[in-house]
C-alpha cells in the first residue's frame, strides 16, 4: 500500500506530524541538513530518538528561506576534516545569517543541542556523497501490531527543509510495507559514516559550535563594540594591493584616504554587489573607481554625462589600464545592446558617473540602466547622494540591491523600509504646505528622517568631506607628507546684476513663460495627452517599444522640463536663451508641418525630429496627394526604426478644453513674440554682461596675479562670455 504526497492538497509536514505520535525512533537519510526542516517539527521531537544521516553537507545561506550550501569538502579529505568542516558550517549559519534571530528558531537550536548532549540525537555524514532522501519512522511497540507493522517509510524528492516539507511542489511516496528494507539500507550507510555529533563526541561539538555561536550567550560590551566596528568599516589590510601610483607609473600618487576607500569598495562590492562612492567634489572618486576596475580585471561599461566622456576615454581608462567602453548618458541603450548581443551577458563591472541623475525610476533611461546593472558589480559615483527624496535614493540603491533580498543588514526589506520613509517625507511636505507644524518641528522631523536614510545607506556608501580629511589625523598627516593641498572652498556668495532699462522686459518675459494659466503649454512635448482614446492607440505605442504608462509620465515631465529649461536658460544668458528659443521654435514648426501636411503628429523617443520629406513639404496646394496610401514610412525608414511613431490627427481631441493644434500654435506665437521683443535687432545691449566684466576687472585690480574660474551650466553661456572677454583678458575656454 502506498500514498502520494505533493505538498498541494496536504503538506508533507502534516503527514509527518500524524506519524510522529505513534513513533519512537526516527531515521532520516537526507542530502543536506536544513535547520528550517528541523524547526518545522522540533516541538514533536522532545521524546524521540533521532539518527540523521547527511549525504552532502549543511546549508550555508538561508536567503529566501533556504538555499543549498556550496559543498566545501573534497572527497579525499580526512574523516576528521569533513567532521570539523561540517561543524564549522553550523557555526557560520548561526553567526553569519539572520536566520536564528527569532526566539522560536533559537529555541529549536537549544533543543537540537540538548538532544545531542543527552544522546537522543545523533548526526553522521555518509562516507561518500549521497543525495537520496528517506524518512523512516519506527513504530512504538503498542502501535506496531505485534511486529506486523514495524514502521513507515517516506521516500522521494523532499529534503528536511521548509521548502521540502511545505513550500514547493514535491513528489514523495509513503510506503507502509517497505520499512524493513529501508532500515537495512540506512544501517549499512550508518555503519561506515563519519560521526559528526553525538553524546560521545560532545566536546568536539562544544569546541566548534556552542562556544563560538551567540545563541544563549551574553557577550561583553567590548566584543559588541569590536563587532560593530568590523561590520561598519570593513576595511581589510592587503599589502599586495596594487595602487594608483603603481598602476599609472607615477602619474597619480597614493593618498591614504583613497587607499582606504579602494579597500572598502572592494569589500562592499564583494558583499553587496554595489557601492555608492560619494566623496565630495575633488577628492578623487574617479581615481578610486578606476583603481578598483583595474584590480577586478573585469570588462567594464562606464556611463557618464557627455561632458565627462572625454575625461574617462583619454585619462582614466588608458592610464589605469581599464578594459572599458565609455557611453554617454544618452546611449545606455547602446551599452545594453553591447552587453546582451555582442558580449553575451558576462558578469561585468558597471561604473555610473554622476549617478544622482538616475534617481527617477519612472524614466526609460532608468529602466535601461537598471537592466544593464542587474546581476553585475556596480559603482555609483556622485557628490550629492543625500540631497534627494527618499524615493530617489531608493531608486539608486535598487540598481544593485534586490529590495526584498537586501544584503544590507540594517534592514530586512528595503522596499518596506523606504515605503515608510517616503510616507514620512510626504507627510512632512503636506504639513509644511498646510502649516500644521512649526518650523522647528518640521526641521526636527527632517533631521530624524535624514538620519534614518543615512543609517540604511552607510553599509553601501563611502562619503568623506575635506573636513573629515582634516579631522582624521592619519589622513591629515599623509596629505601634508605628500605635499598635497586641497582647495579651501568658501560658501557661494550671491551676486546680483543691474539690468537697468531691461528690468521691466526681463520680469515680463519670466511671467509670460511661467504663468500657470497663460504661459508656455509645452503641447509639442505631450501629444499623447490629447488623444481621444488612449487605449485605442496603446497597441501601436507598445509595439514600438514604449511603456504606455511610463511614456505618459515622461511626456508630462518633459513638457514641465522644457518650461523650466526656458526659464533657466533665460536667467543664464541672453545667448543661451536665444539658442533655446531658436531650437524649440524649429522643433515646434517641424511638428506643425507634420500636422498640416502629413496629417499626423510625430513622437520620437531619441534624437532630433526629422523634417517632413522634401517631396511633400514643397507640394502645390492644388495638387492632390493620396496621403492615406503615401508611403512616408519609406521616406522616414531609418527614423521609424529608431522609434519614430505617428498619431493620426483624427485621433486627437479638438474641443474647447484640449486642442493640440491650437495649443501648439499658441506656444509658437508666444515664443516668437518673446524672440521679437529681445532679438529683433540682434543683441545690442546686455547689461548683465557689462556688469559681469566690471566685477571681473575689479577683482583682478585687487589682485592681478589671481586666477578666476568661471563655471556655467550651459555651453552657450560659457562661449558667449569667452567671445566677449577674449580681446581684453587672458582667458582660456574649455567645454
Amino acid at each position: 500500500m502506498a500514498k502520494l504526497v505533493t505538498n498541494q492538497n496536504e503538506f508533507l509536514s502534516e503527514i509527518i506530524e500524524k506519524i510522529l505520535p505513534g513513533s519512537h525512533n526516527l531515521y532520516f537519510l537526507i542530502g543536506f541538513f536544513y535547520f528550517s526542516g528541523f524547526e518545522q517539527i522540533y516541538k514533536n521531537l522532545e521524546e524521540k530518538n533521532i539518527k540523521i544521516l547527511v549525504g552532502l553537507d549543511i546549508e550555508k545561506s538561508v536567503m529566501n528561506l533556504i538555499k543549498e550550501y556550496e559543498i566545501k569538502m573534497h572527497i579525499n579529505q580526512s574523516r576528521q576534516s569533513q567532521k570539523i568542516n561540517f561543524l564549522k558550517s553550523i557555526t557560520e549559519i548561526i553567526n553569519d545569517t539572520d536566520y536564528f534571530d527569532t526566539p522560536e528558531k533559537q529555541e529549536s537550536f537549544i533543543l537540537f543541542y540538548k538532544k545531542i548532549k543527552e544522546g537522543s540525537l545523533e548526526i553522521r555524514k555518509t562516507a561518500k556523497p549521497n543525495h537520496a532522501k528517506m524518512y523512516l519512522f519506527e513504530n512504538k511497540e503498542e502501535t506496531s501490531q505485534g511486529g506486523l507493522q514495524p514502521g513507515t517509510m517516506i521516500t522521494g524528492s523532499s529534503n528536511l527543509s521548509y521548502s521540502g516539507l511545505q513550500k514547493q511542489h514535491e513528489i514523495n511516496v509513503i510506503l507502509y510495507d517497505e520499512y524493513v528494507k529501508g532500515k537495512k539500507i540506512f544501517d549499512e550507510l550508518w555503519e561506515t559514516a563519519i560521526v559528526i555529533a553525538d553524546k560521545d563526541h560532545i566536546e568536539d561539538f562544544n569546541e566548534e559550535v556552542t562556544k563560538k555561536v551567540w545563541i544563549d550567550k551574553l557577550f561583553k560590551p567590548y566584543y559588541f563594540y569590536l563587532r560593530v566596528l568590523y561590520e561598519y568599516f570593513l576595511i581589510q589590510s592587503d599589502e599586495e594591493l596594487v595602487l594608483p601610483e603603481d598602476i599609472t607609473e607615477g602619474e597619480f600618487i597614493n593618498l591614504l584616504y583613497q587607499t582606504d576607500a579602494i579597500k572598502e569598495v572592494l569589500e562592499k562590492l564583494k558583499i553587496h554587489n554595489g557601492v555608492l562612492i560619494a566623496d565630495v567634489v575633488g577628492l578623487g572618486k574617479s581615481i578610486i573607481a578606476s583603481t578598483v576596475a583595474h584590480i577586478l580585471r573585469k570588462k567594464v561599461i562606464i556611463i557618464c554625462p557627455p561632458h565627462l566622456k572625454k575625461q574617462w576615454d583619454e585619462i582614466y581608462r588608458p592610464m589605469f589600464g581599464v578594459n572599458a567602453i565609455v557611453f554617454g548618458s544618452g546611449s545606455i541603450h547602446k551599452a545594453l545592446a553591447l552587453l546582451e548581443n555582442e558580449w553575451n551577458n558576462p558578469k561585468i563591472l558597471i561604473i555610473v558617473d554622476e549617478a544622482h541623475k538616475y534617481r527617477n525610476e519612472n524614466t526609460i533611461d532608468y529602466l535601461l540602466l537598471h537592466r544593464l546593472c542587474m546581476g553585475n558589480k556596480v559603482m555609483l559615483l556622485t557628490a550629492t547622494p543625500f540631497n534627494n527624496r527618499p524615493q530617489d535614493i531608493f531608486s539608486m540603491i535598487s540598481l544593485f540591491q534586490i529590495p526584498s533580498k537586501s544584503t544590507i543588514r540594517t534592514v530586512d526589506n528595503l522596499s518596506n523600509q523606504f515605503r515608510a520613509l517616503i510616507k514620512e517625507y510626504n507627510d512632512i511636505n503636506k504639513d509644511r504646505k498646510d502649516k500644521k507644524a512649526t518650523h522647528l518641528e518640521l526641521n526636527t522631523r527632517i533631521t530624524l528622517l535624514s538620519k534614518k536614510i543615512r543609517n540604511i545607506l552607510d553599509p553601501v556608501t563611502i562619503r568623506r568631506s575635506r573636513i573629515d580629511l582634516d579631522k582624521i589625523e592619519r589622513y591629515r598627516k599623509d596629505i601634508k607628507k605628500q605635499g598635497f593641498k586641497s582647495a579651501e572652498v568658501e560658501p557661494p556668495k550671491l551676486m546680483t546684476y543691474d539690468l537697468g532699462e531691461l528690468t521691466g522686459l526681463y520680469l515680463k518675459t519670466l511671467n509670460v513663460i511661467s504663468d500657470k494659466d497663460t504661459g508656455f503649454t509645452g503641447a509639442r512635448y505631450k501629444p499623447i495627452l490629447y488623444l481621444k482614446d488612449i487605449k485605442k492607440f496603446k497597441d501601436k505605442i507598445v509595439e514600438e517599444g514604449y511603456d504606455l504608462d511610463l511614456f505618459e509620465v515622461t511626456q508630462i515631465n518633459l513638457a514641465k522640463f522644457m518650461k523650466r529649461l526656458l526659464v533657466a536658460r533665460f536667467e543664464s544668458s541672453i545667448a543661451a536663451f536665444r539658442s533655446t528659443l531658436d531650437s524649440i521654435l524649429s522643433s515646434m514648426n517641424t511638428v506643425k508641418n507634420y500636422y498640416e501636411i502629413l496629417k499626423r503628429v510625430p513622437i520620437y523617443k531619441k534624437g532630433t525630429l526629422p523634417d517632413v520629406p522634401d517631396n511633400l513639404s514643397n507640394y502645390d496646394d492644388d495638387e492632390q496627394i493620396d496621403l492615406e496610401n503615401y508611403t512616408f514610412e519609406t521616406e522616414l525608414k531609418n527614423h521609424i526604426e529608431k522609434g519614430l511613431v505617428f498619431i493620426p490627427i483624427e485621433e486627437l481631441r479638438d474641443d474647447e478644453k484640449l486642442n493640440f493644434f491650437r495649443d501648439l500654435n499658441y506656444d509658437i506665437k508666444l515664443l516668437e513674440d518673446i524672440k521679437k521683443q529681445w532679438f529683433s535687432e540682434g543683441i545690442k545691449y546686455d547689461p548683465k554682461l557689462e556688469d559681469f566684466i566690471k566685477n571681473i576687472n575689479e577683482k583682478l585690480k585687487e589682485n592681478p596675479k589671481r586666477k578666476i574660474v568661471v563655471f556655467s551650466q550651459y555651453v552657450d553661456t560659457a562661449k558667449y562670455l569667452y567671445d566677449n572677454v577674449k580681446d581684453s583678458l587672458k582667458v582660456f575656454y574649455y567645454s
